[in-house]
């Protein structure tokens, strides 16, 4: 996957293959982890970067691919090239929507959160060689940034109208204060497996006190979560998507991101009961035909 080129597979036309191509090529360098992931090792070195300001780089590097994409010359596309073209405009697009949810500013949760990126290093960044096993370490280096980056983007929200829900608070709190509990050393970033490194012994010196270093921003960050984001937080009554700013338009953008397709939470809904009424329908004609056998 280290070849940029892939991302333009079976495209003819020459502008818009580069256009593809400049498009994975940055999306890797803004998102190194997945970029580790997919085994282009470039960036290893890297954390995705976090916090307002990346966001609205972010934002900026959509709107100008989206340019590109307008400012180029479609008479001349074979079907092929053209289909591509409108797959590739809509997925930007409907990023592009999505924007307004700003989901980095209240999507809290057990499962997202700056903690399971110290928890999960290990796993996603092997230390298959030496190279590798400084990457790593450059990695945690940078690990404290993503605590005050998430905090960043959380403060964010609360100044916006966009908080977790409470239940989502306590439960990440819950996941902070078991990591506190125990040292260091028995983190899981502190016990990656060293078993293909000649310099093992060396790595585990130089790791230590980085994951040592780690304590106090993420005490510092439980602490806001508990004393300032938790009494701000949405409440049970409060724990849908409608509840935080521009809720009704991020909901909206959702299903189109998430289906492709243009369809109000209404009709989805109503989707959804008339499926179950069939469903209904058909387990008891099942159980009508069991009981004739």
């Amino acid at each position: 996957m280290t070849d940029p080129h892939h991302a333009a597979a079976g495209v003819t036309d020459p502008a818009l293959a580069d256009l593809l191509v400049d498009h994975w090529e940055e999306r890797m360098r803004r998102s190194p982890q997945w970029a580790t992931a997919l085994g282009d090792r470039r960036y290893d070195g890297l954390l995705d970067r976090g916090g307002p300001e990346a966001v609205a780089q972010e934002s900026l590097w959509r709107a100008q691919v989206l340019s590109r994409v307008g400012a180029l010359d479609r008479r001349h596309l074979g079907d092929t090239d053209m289909t591509t073209l409108e797959l590739f405009e809509g997925e930007l697009r409907r990023d592009k929507r999505a924007e307004v949810c700003h989901g980095e500013q209240w999507g809290l949760s057990a499962r997202s959160n700056p903690l399971l990126g110290v928890q999960q290093l290990p796993t996603s960044h092997t230390l298959d060689d030496e190279a590798r096993a400084g990457t790593y370490l450059a990695r945690v280096r940078q690990l404290p940034r993503t605590f005050t980056e998430s905090e960043a983007d959380l403060r964010a929200g609360m100044a916006a109208g966009r908080v977790p829900t409470a239940h989502a608070v306590r439960l990440v709190i819950e996941q902070v204060d078991r990591a506190l509990a125990v040292p260091e050393s028995e983190w899981e970033v502190a016990r990656p497996d060293t078993s293909k490194l000649t310099a093992a012994a060396e790595f585990s010196v130089q790791l230590a006190p980085l994951v040592t270093a780690l304590r106090p921003t993420i005490v510092a960050y439980r602490a806001f979560l508990a004393d300032e984001l938790l009494p701000v937080a949405r409440d049970d009554a409060h724990e849908g998507t409608w509840a935080v700013a521009d809720g009704e338009t991020c909901y909206a953008a959702l299903i189109e991101l998430h289906t492709t397709l243009p369809k109000s939470a209404e009709a989805i809904h109503a989707t959804g009961l008339e499926e179950d009424r069939k469903s209904t329908r058909l387990n008891s004609s099942h159980t009508v035909i069991s009981y004739a056998v």
